[in-house]
């Protein structure tokens, strides 16, 4: 319906524009095949074959298989070290188990694809989880558990972030999965606009409500809470408690509501902070974020064909 009234909106009849948009898809999907057979064309039948191998869909769910295993391996393993258990042999074993069939994995990925294997990056984040752990298994037995190796027990939580790229047969799944990734770039951007806007507040509210604070402290306001005396007592403290207060909704009566009825004239600027940020910023970012994420679905359509060209 939403393309429907887009094409009506152009002067095109939907009907025309369904038609031309399946014929695009088709001739693309023609010349991935064309450009698939040609490139395979100079290859030897063992290298056609591990190719067939390694796209096959029994090949892709059998590591994904094995890649839930592993992450629920580093579960067991992270809650033994945290208990002060020491970690089984069988643990090590299993993992140089996983870790050899990564291997095996991305050796026959490397013969068949050659370079244009690194032009993927789900393919150089596989060969930088699995050195990871290689580094992690080889040198933690000869150095010891220091604290610089919790770093890269870190890293190879990867491992659960790799078991998305071999569920993208599930379009619900990889929807959201390429939402997310696409919208990365927009979230990180309202990160940075969220925490500029919420530190120039903090400079206001450090001028105006700091002073109020004292006050009501004085007056034996909050005995039973310490960091509401400081609440504002600085810039960072200010940012931490708009962070609480309007990003986590955590407590927003306990500092707020003795200062405004000490000075009403507070509530214009406090609850003013919380409509700007609530009802104004944040969904303009989701609305970005949404627009962003519909936008890489579109351009993920073509990526499909020539996945299964």
């Amino acid at each position: 319906q939403v393309v429907h009234g887009f094409a009506s909106m152009e002067g095109v009849d939907f009907s025309t524009w369904q038609a031309n948009h399946s014929a695009a898809k088709k001739k693309v999907q023609s010349l991935t095949r064309t450009e698939t057979r040609e490139i395979r064309a100079d290859w030897t039948s063992h290298r056609t074959r591990l190719a067939d191998l390694v796209e096959s869909s029994k090949h892709q769910v059998l590591l994904a298989v094995l890649i839930a295993s592993h992450v629920g391996l580093i579960i067991q393993e992270t809650d033994a070290r945290s208990a002060g258990d020491k970690v089984g042999a069988w643990m090590h074993v299993a993992n140089y188990v996983f870790l050899v069939l990564y291997m095996i994995d991305i050796s026959t990925r490397l013969y068949v694809y050659q370079w244009s294997f690194f032009q993927s990056g789900w393919n150089r984040l596989d060969i930088f989880v699995v050195l990871s752990d290689l580094f992690s298994e080889v040198l933690n037995p000869l150095i010891g558990d220091l604290p610089s190796f919790a770093v890269m027990r870190v890293v190879r939580l990867s491992h659960s972030v790799r078991v998305f790229r071999y569920f993208r047969g599930f379009r619900e799944l990889d929807i959201m999965l390429m939402g997310f990734l696409s919208a990365m770039r927009a979230m990180f951007w309202a990160t940075c606009m969220v925490g500029m806007l919420l530190t120039f507040f903090s400079i206001i509210a450090v001028e105006l409500l700091q002073p109020i604070v004292v006050r009501l402290a004085e007056q034996g306001a909050w005995k039973d809470c310490d960091r509401c005396r400081r609440a504002y007592s600085s810039v960072w403290s200010s940012n931490l408690t708009l962070m609480q207060q309007i990003l986590a909704g955590d407590s927003w009566g306990l500092v707020s509501l003795p200062i405004i009825e000490e000075e009403p004239w507070t509530g214009l600027f406090i609850i003013g902070i919380h409509f700007i940020i609530n009802f104004g910023v944040l969904n303009l970012i989701v609305t970005v974020i949404v627009d962003v994420a519909h936008s890489a679905r579109d351009a993920d359509e073509l990526r499909k064909l020539e996945d299964k060209a």
